[in-house]
Formats: C-alpha cells, sequence, structure tokens
C-alpha cells in the first residue's frame, strides 16, 4: 500500500492485504483508492471472508471490481462491510461481486451509534444470497443493508440480486435510492404476515429508479398479496418484473411524480398502489411498447431526461 491517507495523497490499494490493512491503517478522516480489480478466488480469504472495515472518509475504487468474495457456512452471518466508527463516510466507484450462503446477511454489520450516514456513489454489487438467506437483526428494526441507527443513500448504484430469500424482508430501513437499479432473479420462500417486514422497500425515499427481472414465491400458501413498498415516497420509478406466485403487488407509499409498470411482463401479479386514489392515478399500468416510447411517457408526464 501506498500514499499518506490524505486526500491529495490517498492510501492506494493492490491486493487482498492491503484490503486488509484497512483496519489498522484507517482512520475516520483517512482516504482510499482502489487502483486495479482484485479476486479473492482462489486465496484462503475466498471462503473465509472476513469484512471490509469502513475506517475512513473515502473510498474510491476507481471502477475497479473486487470479486470471489465467497462464504458457506449456513449457520452463521455474513456482510460486506463492517462498520467501525460513528462518522460518515463515502464509497464511489466501486463494483463488488460476492455470494453467500447463510443464515444471515447485511450489506454492513455492526453500525457504530449514534446514526450516520454513509453514502454510495456510482457502485455496483452483485449478490447471490442461497439457502434460505435472512437479513441480520432478523426484526423490524433490521435490513438487508442496514439497520435504523444507519442512513444509507445510494446514488446511481446498481443492484443485482440472485439466489433466494428466506423470507420478504426489507432490503433497506433507513436511508435513499437515488438513480438505482434493481434486477432480480429472487425465489422468496414465505412473505411474512407482519406488513412493517414484509415489504422490500420501507419507508424509503425513491426517486429515478428502475426494477427489473424476476420474483417467484415459494410458499406453502399462495400469498394473495405482496406489499413491495410500504410508505416512503416514489418518483419517477418504474417497475419491469415478472412475479410468479403472487397475484398482487402493492405499493402502500406516497407517488410524488408518475410512475409506471409494465402489465405485459408481470407475470401473474397486478401493481396497486394502496396509498389514496389521487396517489394512485400516478402509478400507470403501461403495455411494454409504451414503456420503451419515450415520447409517449413524456407525455404522460414521465421524465425521460438523459434517454
Amino acid at each position: 500500500m501506498t500514499g499518506s491517507g490524505s486526500s491529495g495523497d490517498p492510501y492506494v490499494i493492490y491486493d487482498i492485504n492491503d484490503i486488509k490493512q484497512i483496519y489498522n491503517k484507517g482512520q475516520y478522516n483517512y482516504h482510499f483508492r482502489l487502483n486495479n480489480d482484485i479476486d479473492f478466488t482462489g486465496t484462503s480469504y475466498a471462503t473465509d471472508y472476513v469484512p471490509i472495515n469502513l475506517e475512513f472518509a473515502t473510498f474510491d475504487g476507481q471502477g475497479h471490481t473486487i470479486r470471489g468474495i465467497y462464504k458457506t457456512s449456513p449457520a452463521s452471518d455474513a456482510s460486506l462491510f463492517l462498520g467501525t466508527h460513528s462518522y460518515g463516510l463515502t464509497i464511489k466507484n466501486l463494483n463488488i461481486e460476492a455470494e453467500f450462503s447463510c443464515s444471515t446477511f447485511s450489506l454492513v454489520n455492526n453500525p457504530k451509534l449514534p446514526a450516520v450516514n454513509y453514502t454510495y456513489e456510482n457502485c455496483k454489487f452483485v449478490l447471490n444470497l442461497y439457502e434460505g438467506t435472512t437479513p441480520q437483526f432478523n426484526t423490524n428494526s433490521g435490513s438487508l443493508f442496514g439497520t435504523n441507527s444507519l442512513c444509507q443513500k445510494f446514488k446511481y448504484c446498481t443492484f443485482i440480486i440472485n439466489g433466494s430469500l428466506h423470507s420478504a424482508h426489507n432490503f433497506l430501513k433507513n436511508g435513499s435510492f437515488t438513480g438505482c437499479q434493481f434486477r432480480f432473479d429472487t425465489i422468496v420462500y414465505n412473505v411474512d404476515s407482519d406488513s412493517s417486514i414484509n415489504g422490500f422497500f420501507k419507508d424509503i425515499p425513491m426517486s429515478d429508479t428502475g426494477f427489473f427481472g424476476r420474483i417467484r414465491f415459494q410458499t406453502e400458501t399462495t400469498p394473495e398479496s405482496f406489499l413491495f413498498a410500504d410508505g416512503g415516497a416514489a418518483s419517477n420509478c418504474y417497475q419491469v418484473i415478472r412475479y410468479e406466485g403472487c397475484s398482487s403487488v402493492l405499493w402502500n407509499s406516497e407517488i410524488n411524480t408518475v410512475c409506471f409498470w409494465d402489465n405485459e411482463n408481470s407475470g401473474e401479479a397486478e401493481i396497486i398502489n394502496t396509498n389514496s386514489s389521487e396517489q394512485a392515478a400516478r402509478l400507470l399500468s403501461l403495455a411494454s411498447e409504451q414503456c420503451k416510447n419515450a415520447a409517449y411517457l413524456r407525455s404522460v408526464g414521465y421524465s425521460c431526461e438523459g434517454e
């Protein structure tokens, strides 16, 4: 590892050993930069992954990828990062590819109190979750990406979620998504009757965010509905998701500006906004060709800036 850790001369990470050195070299006001891709495959750390310590002010991945992270231990917990101080930080331009077969998973484990802000910008997370993984802190305060004590803001990030989830729990409990994409190829084994943990997104502001892929429900009894978003607000968001094993998907959220879903690719489910009659009119059911037609989308009030 080279550099001094200052903003003008950040510590430069070259290999796995440098990543592990963050714990020793890092401070809440230090800066790190990833110089190249790092592959854990075939190393002694691959199947015994130790979470990266968030002991810094910024971590710039420079578009590089950390891959080959793998942990298979059905009775254990897993996380990508370890919260080590109670200051805010920023992770940007970083790609991570990881596979976990554990009882619970969280993006960040052990976040420190009081509540702090973590910001992720232009990051990509490819997560393969197996063996019925559930979130750590499997209560109303927990989620796949953190707890109420941690506010995580994701900007222009991509999430690719493959594999299986033991139940439909929150992806995020405290934070926001701006300009993000979610791509699912996911099986959900249980839908809890407690709606406060049933929804993927609980009290989360979302803007300019798209949802794609397939979500399958494999439960003893076919759920009548699935609460996709509960509370929070959606602006300029859309869904192109195929649902299997569920007849209706609910958005119990404020729809501040026009959002839409592709009704030809939704499979067995109908998307319903249960917030209010005025809000419901802003969640549009569109045919596939309408979803692809920028001129049409603009005509119904959807913003296509940057298209």
